[in-house]
Order: structure tokens, then C-alpha cells, then sequence
């Protein structure tokens, strides 16, 4: 599990994916709250990004554009390819505490043996 609030420190990186992980990236969300997950491709390269493009951009939030996404409610679950790009959101995180936090639950899924 992933706990977000306001005052942590941004991720070591926004937009990113989860292809090192897995064929599948499964999230459930503890609590409703603003924000949730977005969808992202980068405003020049779109979903063939280079890996130089990417470091360079991760964290420069305006060379991504949203192409979709998943609202934060409890129990929510979404799953998707682990190479699709995305950021949570709000990228400063969420609250103060674990009660009011943004809190996912993260599972990396394969499905061959």
C-alpha cells in the first residue's frame, strides 16, 4: 500500500510506468478523495517516448497530456496494462494522515507462468 499526503516529498517521478513490474498494473483505492489516477502521453513524443525524453520530463507536469483516467472512491479498482503511462493525482499528494490521505493499494499482476 501507498500512502500520499500533501507534505510528502513528489514521487521520484510523476509520469511513469510499470512495465519492469509486470504485464498488468492493479491499483485499489482506500477512501474517496480528490484526484485519483491519469492516463498520460507526452505532448511532443506522444506514447513513443524516449527514455532521455522521459527523465528529462517526468516530473515537468505541463509535457503531459491527459488522455484518460480513474476518480478516487473507496473500493475502486482499476487495472491496466503496466506499460501504459500514468501519474496519481494530485502529484503533491493528499491530506495529512493516513485518514485522510491519498491511500492505493498496488498489485502487479502477470498472467503466464
Amino acid at each position: 500500500m501507498r500512502l500520499t499526503c500533501a507534505d510528502t516529498e513528489t514521487a521520484p517521478h510523476q509520469a511513469h510506468h510499470d512495465g519492469i513490474q509486470s504485464e498488468y498494473t492493479f491499483l485499489l483505492y482506500w477512501q474517496d478523495g480528490e484526484g485519483g489516477t491519469d492516463f498520460v502521453t507526452h505532448v511532443d513524443e506522444g506514447d513513443d517516448v524516449s527514455v532521455e525524453t522521459w527523465a528529462r520530463d517526468t516530473n515537468v507536469y505541463d509535457k503531459w497530456k491527459v488522455t484518460g483516467g480513474v476518480e478516487m472512491k473507496a473500493n475502486r479498482a482499476v487495472l491496466f496494462p503496466s506499460t501504459q503511462m500514468h501519474r496519481a493525482e494530485p502529484v503533491h499528494g493528499l491530506g495529512n494522515t493516513r485518514e485522510d490521505g491519498r491511500i492505493v493499494l498496488i498489485l502487479f499482476v502477470d498472467t503466464h507462468d
